[in-house]
């Protein structure tokens, strides 16, 4: 990309850019309405998302750079607009490729933030220059200068802008790969299937609930969100249903179709190829969604944040969601092997140490199967969701464990588990704890940087936080404090 070259400060670029501005449509920085112009846009921002745009340009103190890595950010990841503003340094979209524009043309690039500011600056001195030949101070001369320089490097970056964008819409439209693409292209898989049927535990829990309460589904209307290859679809129709409709992105959805078909289930079950946010159901209302949404931790993957949006738009009232209770738990567990293995490691490569290493195996999560034997403490309920009621925004949250020592021993690290609960006329219930059958989703594993001696009868205590991650909304980062332990606090992320 050629760098562009001053030019006189008397040209008539703003005249022609603000023009432009008036009539070029601007897509809405948190979701895909169009506004006639840029001004507009931030207006709804505002007033809509609560999030003022060179308010918070100015609060972070983002130079021009900065502005356009932010805009270019939230076009592609769509973060919702409470995670940019809590964002902390470093931040998430202080990165070069994110000068690379989403949308080409974006108007919001080039539009100039801050020219009300610098023209108030320039009326408020224009008195002293007026009378320049004779009054001028060495003070008045060099804020003109300033001004001058100002304006020069504004032309200087709305050419840089224009450049980008210029270049971005000459080359051929690329595939737009992001963090949704990766993980629906994952689902496409037919190995990933088939471990989750293979999974006893998940798969006869669901198929148990619907057959022993089949009377629950009798003559219901069913949505079943992220349906796979439509297992849960087959059984609620069989089960009774009087319609199922089952909602997929991922390309196993083509293989559903035909699995629905070769069971002779068409009639019943309808599916959609696409995301729950975007597709048009041939329905007003469901009387009940099912969803075998869990990940890693529970959360892990955020298709929760789909199970419940197609809650509050198509649940009936008095509909009924399932599994309806989950919660998260915690233990902690003497495993030294495994701490070796992944954290003790590091301190002797081949003679060598390699602290930076170790430092980076601590702060990643383990997804393991846990020993019962290694466990040495009682569990502790760290959050409970009732998925009726929850809300998205509950789905980040703190809280504090206790966990008392029932076998003394060293203790590595916790691990977290969850349960799931199908209450009707029949309870199912199952659990990912180290103590029963293990399942797919295992448990997940966060090793100590140090092992720390635990004697029976001990209380450990601390806090956990957990939050969809900022950048990719479909990991988790977790924090771990201890109480007792000053600057005892390890992050995590599930990824």
């Amino acid at each position: 990309m050629a760098l562009c070259v001053e030019e006189d400060p008397s040209s008539d670029w703003d005249d022609v850019e603000e023009e432009e501005e008036e009539e070029e449509p601007c897509q809405d920085l948190f979701s895909c309405k169009m506004f006639r112009n840029v001004e507009d846009m931030l207006e709804n921002c505002k007033a809509v998302h609560k999030f003022d745009l060179n308010g918070f340009f100015k609060a972070k103190g983002l130079d021009f750079y900065g502005r356009i890595k932010l805009i270019n950010f939230i076009r592609k990841l769509s973060p919702r607009p409470i995670d940019v503003t809590d964002a902390v340094t470093p931040y998430p979209w202080d990165d070069d490729t994110y000068l690379k524009p989403v949308l080409a043309p974006d108007p919001l690039l080039h539009w100039d933030c801050g020219s009300d500011t610098e023209e108030e600056e320039e009326d408020k001195d224009a008195p002293d220059l007026v009378d320049e030949k004779s009054t001028k101070s060495s003070d008045v001369r060099a804020v003109e200068e300033e001004l001058v320089e100002a304006r020069c490097q504004l032309d200087r970056m709305k050419h840089f802008v224009q450049e980008l964008v210029t270049e971005n819409s000459r080359k051929p439209t690329e595939p737009h790969v992001d963090d949704d693409d990766s993980y629906f292209e994952s689902y496409s898989h037919f190995g990933i299937h088939r471990e989750m049927l293979q999974d006893k535990v998940r798969t006869e829990a669901y198929r148990d609930f619907m057959t022993l309460n089949k009377a629950l589904f009798q003559d219901k209307i069913v949505l079943d969100v992220g349906c796979g290859t439509g297992i849960l679809s087959m059984i609620a129709a069989q089960c009774g249903a009087k319609k199922v409709i089952g909602v997929d992105n991922s390309d196993i959805l083509y293989s559903a179709i035909e699995i629905v078909r070769e069971n002779k289930l068409e009639e019943t079950v309808d599916l959609i190829k696409g995301k729950i946010e975007e597709v048009e159901l041939p329905i007003d209302q469901v009387d009940i969604i099912i969803s075998e949404w869990m990940g890693y931790f529970l959360l892990f993957e955020s298709m929760l944040d789909s199970v419940l949006f197609a809650r509050d738009k198509w649940l009936s009232p008095g509909g009924k969601v399932f599994p309806d209770k989950c919660s998260l738990h915690l233990v902690a567990i003497n495993d030294d092997q495994l701490w070796k293995n992944h954290i003790g490691y590091w301190d002797d490569v081949y003679g060598y140490k390699m602290s930076c290493m170790k430092k980076a195996a601590i702060t990643e999560a383990l997804i393991d199967v846990v020993n019962s034997d290694t466990v040495m403490t009682d569990s502790c309920i760290v959050k409970e969701i009732d998925i009726c009621k929850v809300s998205g925004q509950e789905l980040d949250f703190e809280a504090d464990f206790q966990l008392q020592v029932v076998k003394e021993g060293m203790c590595t690290g916790l691990v977290g588990y969850f349960e799931a609960e199908f209450n009707g006329d029949v309870k199912i219930a199952f659990s990912c704890s180290p103590s029963h059958s293990p399942t797919h989703w295992k448990q997940t594993v966060f090793l100590l940087p140090k092992r720390m001696q635990l004697f029976k009868g001990k209380i450990i205590e601390g806090r956990l936080g957990c939050k969809r991650n900022l950048a990719y909304r479909r990991s988790l980062d977790i924090q771990l404090n201890f109480v007792g332990l000053p600057g005892y606090t390890i992050k995590y992320c599930i990824a």
